[in-house]
């Protein structure tokens, strides 16, 4: 801050100016008064003066004293006064009259010596006077431009008027006696002004201090220091000013605090939220965004591109809409990824708008479920349909009485007997993945050998192989592989993998179980020669339903290795697929071993 706009320096000029003011306005009031006061102070010296004069004309006309004596006493007492002394006569002729008066300021030409003779020039003076009357007043002289002070008395002996006397001074006398008045009135102020400088200099330093510290404290907590302190030691209204500065300053730091707690309490509580928030000033400027929006359009954090999802014109107009104060709420599809972008705008206090913030959440998977879950239903009630219509298809011909013949009839109940196995078998393998999905009862894990297992597994498989004209293999090592695990779920497994190793076997095709031994797990794997997977398929395998020759979808419900993967979720272990078209599949189950 520059000196002169400072409160020390306004005070100091104040002061300066109040008595540079005060000086002004007394010499405008003392030059009115001031040259009356000097008037009438030069008429007093010269009454005294004009009164012994007229007693010594007095005493020279009595013959008390001789002219010489008179003469040397009159002049002693013009030149001291600067006047000059005039007697006339009762028939107003001047008779006597002291030198002229010498002047260096002459009226007419400043700078130059001139003599100022009143003599024969004051006519309307001395008639005065010889009408008996004493004159203190201000005249012009005859001849004169200028005023001057004449004081007269007339000289009475014996109570008979013999003439009068009067002594003259040229106004200039007053006026160079007021100047030097004037001069040390105006160096007494000035030297008032200096002396006075020095306490109003330290009083303004003083005064100023606590004031100065106020400023400190106020700049201080604009910067964000709330640490400094006023003076509150004056008990006037400037300590209560510094003790309400303090209060203010204490109150603002816990407020701030307090605002800069909730703020990181409210940036932790959106950085920790796994959907992603950005938020937008009233222009639509992006001005915050968390980490998780990044994962949710599958970007890395603090990369700028993904920020070009906001280019998209049906973002773009969506977030226009929100700053018009619209709620926005829809889906977006980016990338490989469903997104719901939800938009508010922002309001403050006023109902301004102030910007608005979107929230941008990952549906993906939900949405993924959410059509399983319609699929599921569909083909429940499809699969559910199917034999219902067959069965139904077969009970109205027999309800009507249409089929007479014996045999035919018979066949038909075959029919309606089929239809009704699978109908129950569907049924009952969505109560089992239903059981599945809802407890872990029965699965109870013991340890045992899965090489004779394997073995029992292949015996009870031999026969329906052999009809089939299936070749079954097993291949095992011979040490023993022991395994922490549910038998009788495991042996589940494998006859759902067993089963559709034989449907899609053609005959004289080989299916082959083999148990291969890892460090840490067993590879259960079960393969076969048949009619292979296509790649297309391969992704949906183990889905509710999904059956890959959908010629053959009434021979199964779709549901079985649905139910194999169920399973082995349970226990802890994995199963996937690998299958070539035209040479065959291989499911692979992971087995963890024991203490690994």
């Amino acid at each position: 801050m520059k000196f002169r706009h400072t409160l020390f320096f306004r005070l100091l000029t104040l002061f300066v100016s109040l008595f540079s003011v005060g000086l002004i306005l007394t010499l405008l009031v003392f030059l009115p008064i001031g040259r009356n006061l000097v008037t009438d102070i030069k008429s007093r010296e010269m009454e005294p003066v004009l009164r012994s004069m007229n007693r010594l004309v007095q005493d020279y006309i009595l013959g008390i004293i001789d002219e010489n004596a008179m003469n040397r006493v009159i002049v002693s007492q013009s030149d001291a006064n600067r006047s000059q002394l005039i007697i006339v006569n009762t028939e107003g002729i001047v008779i006597y009259a002291t030198r002229p008066i010498r002047s260096e300021n002459s009226h007419d030409q400043p700078g130059t010596t001139n003599e100022i003779d009143y003599t024969n020039k004051i006519s309307a003076i001395t008639a005065e006077l010889l009408s008996n009357r004493s004159v203190n007043t201000m005249f012009t002289a005859t001849g004169h431009d200028f005023e001057s002070l004449v004081v007269g008395e007339p000289i009475i002996i014996n109570q008979k008027l013999v003439g009068a006397v009067a002594m003259i001074l040229p106004a200039y006398e007053i006026t160079s006696t007021l100047n030097g008045l004037i001069r040390v009135l105006v160096l007494t102020m000035l030297a008032v002004i200096f002396l006075m400088a020095i306490p109003i200099y330290f009083f303004s330093k003083i005064f100023t201090r606590p004031i100065n510290k106020m400023v400190a404290v106020a700049q201080g907590m604009g910067t964000g220091n709330f640490d400094l302190r006023a003076d509150v030691k004056d008990q006037g209204e400037l300590g209560q000013l510094g003790r309400s500065l303090n209060q203010l300053s204490s109150d603002l730091s816990q407020t701030i605090n307090d605002v800069a707690i909730e703020r990181d309490r409210l940036m932790k509580l959106v950085e920790s939220m796994g959907d992603g928030i950005l938020s937008f000033d009233a222009s639509g400027k992006v001005q915050t965004v968390n980490p998780a929006f990044y994962q949710v359009v599958g970007s890395d954090e603090g990369n700028q591109h993904a920020l070009s999802i906001l280019d998209d014109p049906k973002i773009q107009n969506a977030i226009q809409r929100s700053l018009e104060q619209e709620n926005m709420d829809f889906l977006f599809t980016h990338l490989d990824r469903i997104l719901r972008i939800t938009l508010r705008p922002i309001l403050d206090e006023n109902n301004v708008l102030v910007g608005s913030v979107g929230l941008f959440r990952d549906v993906t998977e939900s949405e993924r479920l959410d059509q399983l879950r319609k699929d599921y239903v569909a083909n429940v009630s499809h699969e559910l349909r199917t034999p219902l219509t067959a069965i139904k298809g077969l009970i109205d011909p027999l309800h009507d009485g249409l089929i007479r013949d014996e045999e035919k009839r018979k066949e038909y109940y075959a029919l309606i007997l089929k239809e009704t196995a699978r109908l129950t078998r569907l049924i009952n393998d969505l109560l089992e993945l239903s059981r599945l999905q809802s407890t872990t009862q029965g699965f109870e894990r013991k340890e045992f050998d899965l090489n004779p297992f394997l073995i029992d597994v292949k015996e009870k498989y031999l026969h329906i192989a052999q009809e089939k004209g299936i070749k079954l293999h097993l291949t095992l090592s011979d040490s023993p592989n022991l395994y922490l695990g549910n038998e009788d779920r495991l042996d589940q497994v494998l006859t759902v993998l067993l089963d559709n190793a034989f449907k899609f076997t053609p005959r004289n095709g080989n299916v082959e179980i083999k148990l291969q031994s890892h460090p840490t797990h067993y590879a259960l794997i079960v393969q076969d020669d048949g009619e292979g997977i296509d790649p297309v398929d391969l992704p949906y395998i183990f889905d509710r339903f999904y059956t890959v020759d959908k010629a053959r979808s009434a021979k199964s419900t779709g549901l079985g290795l649905s139910i194999a993967k169920e399973i082995l979720t349970h226990l802890g272990e994995s199963i996937r697929v690998e299958s070539t078209l035209e040479q065959g599949t291989s499911f692979i189950i992971k087995l963890n071993k024991p203490g690994v």
